[in-house]
């Protein structure tokens, strides 16, 4: 839709029609993730240690290597470890005035704090969570559209093993249609084109979660681990856009250790 806005002479219906060929003829193999392999935890790791594998690979997430189930020919999956788990345990140990110096004291603190609850928590149990939900190499990008409109964040692409062997989330697809917005459009005019209010009025099907500059970190955090969010726009006294707190900031702040009671404009 903001697509459409950009380009004037573009409609909706045309837009939809042009990305559905475009997606109906590349394959995820037409994807190029820039990266070699995919990141991987397992389940015979323990919480803290598979978690510090995102935080020292700047990743939100990893598919979760079930080592029990998997074989040389066959390799299964738990689901994906993601660092929203990590965002939960950061909030309560904050609420909670926990003192916890390191990742590992961190998630310790919690499982501690809630032993009756918490007693079968492992990594696999986690992970189990967000079951992987993927389609083969060579399957067409409108089959990841499609997983990736059941609000799935992210789509594995698996070979004939099983392995994961790149994973697509909604960016990589933005990202692969910029690539190709001269097939689309017919020149290269959405990087110069402004959007005005006006011309996407209307067009936003849910309201944008938004903290204040002056809103603790624990606070912004607190709602991003109750609504489960993957970022939250920052804004002024004037209310106006200064930026955007997200996952990513969590693993600054695992590296860093600040405090999360700081202004989420100073985490």
């Amino acid at each position: 839709v903001t697509m459409a806005a950009a380009v004037p002479d573009l409609t909706f219906d045309q837009l939809s029609k042009r990305l559905v060929d475009l997606f109906e003829r590349k394959t995820v193999d037409d994807i190029d993730m820039g990266r070699d392999g995919v990141i991987e935890v397992t389940t015979a790791m323990g919480i803290a240690e598979a978690f510090q594998v995102l935080v020292d690979n700047r990743i939100l997430s990893a598919p979760c290597r079930d080592t029990r189930h998997s074989t040389e020919s066959k390799v299964q999956y738990a689901g994906f470890l993601d660092i929203h788990e990590l965002v939960k345990y950061a909030v309560f140990a904050t609420e909670q005035e926990l003192a916890a110096d390191t990742l590992a004291e961190m998630i310790s603190v919690n499982v501690r704090a809630n032993e009756d609850v918490n007693e079968a928590i492992t990594t696999q149990y986690l992970a189990a969570m967000r079951p992987l939900h993927a389609v083969t190499v060579g399957s067409s990008l409108l089959d990841v559209i499609d997983r990736l409109g059941r609000n799935d964040s992210r789509v594995p692409v698996v070979d004939a093993n099983g392995k994961v062997v790149k994973i697509i989330s909604q960016s990589t697809i933005l990202r692969f249609v910029m690539d190709h917005e001269q097939s689309l459009f017919g020149m290269d005019a959405i990087h110069d084109k402004r959007l005005s209010l006006e011309s996407i009025e209307g067009l936003i099907q849910s309201p944008v979660v938004a903290a204040k500059e002056t809103d603790s970190a624990l606070a912004v955090f607190r709602v991003m681990s109750l609504k489960n969010l993957s970022g939250i726009a920052v804004l002024d006294a004037e209310h106006k856009l200064i930026g955007q707190t997200s996952s990513s900031d969590l693993k600054a702040w695992l590296r860093k250790q600040a405090s999360l009671k700081q202004n989420i404009a100073d985490f």
